[in-house]
């Protein structure tokens, strides 16, 4: 069901770009707030609990200070958006998310009810796959924020037209997630994480190098091109970390990849965001440029990482095989 989450997230630029552009920005929550309403009934309705829950004391302190560390960096970056990167409210709140995340650890490893077990990450090939997994929707998000702002903001294109410029690379990732799943059961999980690594990289540095040139339809197409890496690489690095965890570590591996997944993208978007705000300035459209040609760079670098990660995980398997 993976594929149904990515195609809601890629499809809130259209929505709301038609919505905006049409309409009243403010009816794009009346319109969400009776699907939301809905969905909680039918959950209500029909999801029942299988077997009797155990009654276990709940981590609090871990709990709190692992909100409190990934709170912190999402603070810092957007101070960084504000303040600049060399900001002391940009370093201030990334050591207080480090000694908070050092926190945790201690209070995991110390603790007899670890609310995520930290042997999980002694594991290289989940820590690999997880890796690739947050980076690539990283990407994913930031390409999201990124692209429909480009087009309005250096194109001088409608919110409508920035909104359905991302529609046929959503369409196309919704269609192929089912696909390259199978690829996986069928064969080795070097197929397609390395043909979705060709994808991602040729996608990101397109992006980079051409930038000067992008239009519409060329914006469109890089997408494409990327989300039919995405495809690739996504749900089969998901798999195939958790099926190398133990049985009994399934839950955390699970819980962990539910959390990156979900903070991966609001980081892209704040990482983008205060790259594209620090572009701006007195001269308007080369400022933009600027700041967006950061991001393009930065969505390269990861992506170069991702194809390094990717045989990595062949390295291991070969060494261990």
């Amino acid at each position: 069901m993976e594929w149904l989450l990515l195609l809601a997230s890629s499809l809130g630029p259209t929505y709301g770009g038609v919505i905006t552009q049409d309409l009243s920005w403010r009816l794009i929550f009346r319109f969400v707030l009776p699907i939301g309403l809905i969905a909680w009934l039918i959950g209500l309705s029909f999801i029942e609990q299988k077997s009797s829950p155990s009654k276990i004391p709940f981590a609090w302190k871990q709990f709190i200070s692992l909100i409190l560390a990934l709170l912190s960096i999402t603070v810092a970056v957007n101070n960084a958006g504000i303040y600049g990167w060399t900001s002391i409210k940009f370093y201030g709140f990334l050591l207080i998310a480090v000694i908070l995340l050092i926190v945790f650890i201690k209070l995991s490893t110390n603790s007899r009810q670890a609310l995520i077990s930290i042997s999980i990450f002694k594991k290289w090939e989940f820590v690999c796959p997880l890796l690739i997994y947050f980076l690539i929707q990283f990407i994913q998000l930031s390409l999201t924020f990124l692209l429909p702002n480009y087009a309005q903001l250096i194109l001088k294109k409608g919110v409508t037209i920035s909104g359905i410029m991302l529609l046929c690379g959503s369409l196309i990732s919704a269609i192929l997630q089912p696909l390259t799943g199978r690829m996986l059961d069928s064969f080795s999980v070097k197929i397609p994480l390395v043909i979705g690594a060709f994808f991602l990289i040729t996608s990101t540095i397109s992006f980079t190098i051409f930038q000067r040139y992008l239009s519409v339809f060329l914006i469109a197409a890089l997408y494409v091109i990327y989300m039919i890496g995405f495809s690739f690489v996504f749900n089969n690095s998901l798999t195939y970390a958790l099926q190398k965890l133990p049985l009994k570590l399934i839950s955390d591996g699970n819980a962990v990849f539910n959390t990156l997944q979900q903070y991966a993208g609001s980081l892209g978007t704040s990482v983008a965001s205060a790259l594209l705000a620090n572009g701006i300035g007195t001269d308007g459209k080369q400022s933009n440029y600027t700041g967006s040609r950061h991001i393009f760079i930065l969505n390269f670098i990861s992506c170069a990482i991702v194809v390094i990660l990717i045989f990595s995980i062949q390295r291991k398997k070969n060494k261990y095989n």
